[in-house]
This record gives C-alpha cells, structure tokens and sequence, in this order.
C-alpha cells in the first residue's frame, strides 16, 4: 500500500492532518484498497459530482489534489483533533450518510499502525501536533505540572492549540517581544523592579544616621 500512503502523507500535510486518518477514511471507503471505483475511476474517497455520479480522475495524484481541495471546504472536519472527531465531523458536514459508528469502526480497521488500548476503547496513536509539541521540538523544555501532566498554558499561551492558524498566531507571539501579552508581561517585570529598587534604597537610607546626638 505503499503509493497510497505516499498519497495519504501528502493530503494530510496540506489538510494538516495525521496521514493515517487519511489513508484509514481511504481503505475503508474503497473496501481494503479493492473497490470497482478505485480500479477504473482512481476514487478512493467516494467522491462524487454535482449530478450526483461518482467523480473519475485520470490518476490517483489528481484524486488526490481534488481530496484536497474537497476537504478544505468541511472545516470542522479539517480541524478535528482526534480520529474519532474526524469521522463524526464528516457525517455532521454532510460528507457521508452513512452511520457515523460504522465509518469510524471502518476506518479503525484500516488504521496504519499501532494502537494504544484504554478503558474506554481504542486511542489512536498519531495526533495533532499541539503549540507545545512544536516548542518542544525546537529545544524549549516546557515543565510539567507538578501532577505530572502537560501544562496548558505558559505564561498566558494556550500550549495545546492544534489549528495551522492559532499555531501561527501563538508562535508569533510568543517570539514577539511586542505582542500584547508580552507587553504586559514586561511592564510587570519592570513595576516589580522599580517596587524592589525603591524598597531597597529605602532600607538603605533607614540604615544611614545623621552622626548628630
């Protein structure tokens, strides 16, 4: 299955998607990579027309740049964090009419990987990457909560924001000694100095006699 994984990481990378939610939605779509569909129209999505026939392209890389620009109009969708959001998200926009249940249990049959059993059912093990993830990756060692967990925030940024565009916007400014949360965040720094000079100079003088009886 190795070209539709090529296909799959390239549809993820410019939905900002995990790949393999992608390529589990194909395979389940196409019945394993195995449908009459994917053979002689290079469909693996289901895609249809405005007439309401299935769409036929003339390779899978055409298939593939209209996904793309399919999916970019189901934002809820493209902004899903969990496997599960994504599936219930394209039933919820229209995109399928069948059960949610049913796609999504589907898709988990064709999920590329491993899985992480909880008592709650399956977690799939690719996710989003978080603000934080990002951080990480370039050598800034966030600590943890003292519970152990992952913090939420760091100093007024929402550490676990998945969205391309909030990403951006927390990494600008974070970076940006002029944003307004850094400016607030100076301007205290600097009332804290100021209150820890004047207290200083103050126990200075204090200390300080005239020499007069």
């Amino acid at each position: 299955m190795e070209p539709f994984e090529s296909l799959a990481k390239k549809a993820g990378e410019a939905l900002s998607l995990p790949w393999q939610w992608v390529y589990a939605q194909w395979g389940h779509e196409t019945g394993g990579f195995s449908s009459q569909l994917m053979q002689e129209d290079n469909n693996l999505a289901g895609i249809t027309t405005m007439s309401g026939d299935y769409a036929s392209y003339e390779s899978f890389d055409d298939f593939t740049d209209s996904y793309i620009k399919l999916l970019k109009l189901y934002p809820e969708s493209v902004s899903s964090n969990t496997i599960d959001e994504f599936a219930y998200n394209l039933h919820n926009e229209g995109y399928y009419t069948d059960e949610p249940e049913n796609y999504l249990s589907g898709m988990k049959s064709m999920y590329p990987g491993e899985t992480t059993s909880t008592d709650d059912g399956t977690v799939l093990s690719a996710k989003k990457k978080t603000f934080l993830d990002y951080l990480k990756s370039g050598g800034f060692n966030i600590t943890e909560t003292p519970e152990g967990g992952t913090p939420k925030s760091f100093l007024g940024f929402d550490l676990n924001t998945t969205t391309p565009k909030e990403i951006a916007s927390s990494a600008a400014s974070f970076f940006n000694p002029f944003s307004e949360k850094n400016l607030k965040i100076i301007f205290i720094i600097i009332i804290v100095v100021m209150v820890f000079v004047t207290m200083l100079n103050m126990m200075k003088g204090g200390n300080t006699s005239s020499g007069t009886d």
